[in-house]
Order: structure tokens, then sequence, then C-alpha cells
């Protein structure tokens, strides 16, 4: 594995985390097909460039959601009952 490869892969991933919550589970999937593809030739600078991408690009998002709304996803956030209702009735 090459650093560059390494950090396209952490690049996709962060973009990924940031798009949609639904693309989390295939970013994991990414990271891990990779580290198991390889896993016998991983530096420290390989596990860098795979994470620091996403918690450089991504990090911000979910510490400002920790601190705005006291949780890292919207999917943790309860709405009010009247957000609720009103949405419920829409449908």
């Amino acid at each position: 594995m090459t650093p560059r490869l390494a950090l396209g892969v952490g690049l996709a991933v962060a973009l990924a985390v940031l798009a949609k919550e639904t693309v989390w589970a295939l970013a994991i999937l990414l990271l891990v097909v990779v580290v198991v593809r390889y896993a016998r030739r991983l530096r420290a600078v390989h596990v860098a460039a795979l994470l620091l991408p996403t918690i450089v690009f991504a990090g911000w998002w979910f510490v400002r959601n920790a601190v705005e709304f006291g949780a890292c996803s919207r999917r943790c956030i309860r709405s009010p009952p009247s957000v609720r209702s009103s949405t419920r009735s829409r449908r």
C-alpha cells in the first residue's frame, strides 16, 4: 500500500461520512477491505493517512453537533412533540 492510496481512501471515507448517514456502513466497509487486503504491509503512516482525513474533514461536524445539539448525529436527537406531530400530519 502506498501513502497516496491510503490518503485517497481516507478522503473518500471523510466525504462519504459527511455526505449522508446511510453511507457510513459502506465507508466502514471500504476501510475494512483496505485494512484486510494490506494488513501485512500497513505501517503507522498508512494508518494515519487512512484516519486523519476523516478526523480532520468530518470530525468538526460531529463535534459541532455534539456541542450544539448534545448528540453527534441527527438520529440521536429527539424532536419536540410538536415537530413530530406536524411532520406526521403532512404525510
